[in-house]
């Protein structure tokens, strides 16, 4: 091995009002070898912020470092090999020991003060400009999605103050082989996100904006069309596809979608969250609205609406134009598609993604229809709730 150093998630201290910091079996690729994901790191509060930091609060930061490969050894690791740990202002407290397998450092911070900090944003776009801002998003990967559709770069503008999202019928991508109804349905459509854009094949490449516990919001107009469907999105490394994990849980990484337009040409929509992977063991809970539920908010209207989500370690809200319309909450049995499974809230960070894309589950695209698009006028995440 290198050497004994280690570098720390980047914890902040308390702030009173705050949503706190999450992370669970994060995967970080500094210190001991070249292999990547040499050792997890998890970040536990006590006490326990329900939703955000109390005011007058004294927490204690309990980072734990679990080796990721047999031959990482931790026992000879000390508190002054740790790098990027918060400042000493911060804390009253700190120290760092071996536990069994894994090295653990406690921090104390000072007292949270005694009224709430200011609500900050942490994340904008306003799309003001004329050109994607590459700080912020990347283009999504070229990829298939779901045999129906190819995320292409043409597909994406930034024009008159809204990211544009394109889609269009384009039977000339379809792969070789594909059946002639599916080919005749096929579409071009754009995506973007706050990652560069070579993850996961590259996988040193990492997130422009990654965040977990936070306010999550976008204004957004989305027509109806049979066929295609747009989406806001939360999507995490721990759960991708190439991610370096074998094992999954909702705790490690859940895709959280604030907003599906499946079945739009009904007037549906949908909120979703997806857990234990991609394969087999892969899981999934949701809840749809049609015009037949007394809570429903049409969005189909021809104007923009926003779309938010509160990810707190207590739970996770949605809404619509200010609206509470699903909640799930942390430890809460879910009816999913598998049976009932209890749901625990995910702690890891998520990048955003926005996208459209089309599926067999969508429908065939309508008669007559060649092309169309979805408007964003803004994303905003922020480090409190609303008051």
């Amino acid at each position: 091995m290198k050497s004994n150093k280690l570098t720390a998630a980047a914890i902040k201290p308390p702030v009173a009002g705050n949503y706190p910091q999450g992370l669970f079996m994060y995967p970080f690729t500094e210190g001991f070898t070249d292999i990547p994901q040499d050792y997890l790191q998890t970040l536990e509060w006590e006490p326990k912020a329900e939703k955000t930091f109390a005011a007058s609060t004294q927490y204690t930061a309990k980072l734990i470092f679990t080796p990721a490969i047999p031959k990482l050894n931790l026992s000879a690791v000390k508190l002054e090999d740790i790098h990027n740990l918060p400042p000493n202002s911060s804390y009253d407290e700190i120290n760092g020991s071996v536990q069994g397998e894994n090295f653990v450092v406690i921090i104390k911070f000072k007292s949270t003060d005694g009224v709430n900090g200011p609500r900050k944003t942490i994340f904008e776009d306003n799309f003001d400009g004329i050109t994607l801002n590459n700080n912020n998003w990347q283009l999504a990967w070229p990829e298939i999605r779901h045999n129906r559709s190819n995320w292409e770069d043409d597909m994406v503008e930034v024009k008159d103050g809204n990211l544009i999202l394109k889609m269009r019928r384009d039977p000339a991508i379809a792969p070789a082989g594909v059946d002639e109804s599916f080919k005749n349905n096929w579409i071009r459509a754009g995506a973007v996100r706050t990652i560069e854009r070579d993850w996961p094949s590259q996988r040193n490449k990492h997130s422009l904006f990654e965040n977990s516990y936070g306010y999550y919001e976008a204004r957004i107009k989305f027509n109806q069309m049979r066929g295609a469907w747009g989406a806001f999105w939360l999507m995490l490394r721990t759960v991708a596809p190439g991610a370096p994990s074998g094992e999954f849980s909702s705790k490690k990484g859940t895709e959280i979608d604030i907003i599906e337009f499946i079945r739009n040409d009904q007037g549906l929509y949908n909120f979703a969250i997806h857990w234990d992977g991609y394969g087999p063991e892969h899981k999934w809970a949701g809840k749809e609205l049609g015009k037949n539920n007394p809570e429903y908010i049409n969005v189909y209207d021809g104007n923009f609406h926003t779309y938010a989500l509160c990810w707190s370690p207590s739970a996770y809200i949605f809404y619509i134009d200010g609206v509470e319309l699903w909640q799930v909450k942390d430890g809460e049995t879910m009816n999913t598609d598998k049976g009932s499974y209890t749901v625990d809230v995910c702690q890891n960070p998520a990048y955003i993604k926005l996208s459209i894309e089309s599926a067999d589950y969508v429908g065939t695209l309508q008669d007559g229809w060649n092309e169309g698009e979805m408007l964003i006028d803004y994303v905003k995440v922020w480090n409190q709730p609303p008051n």
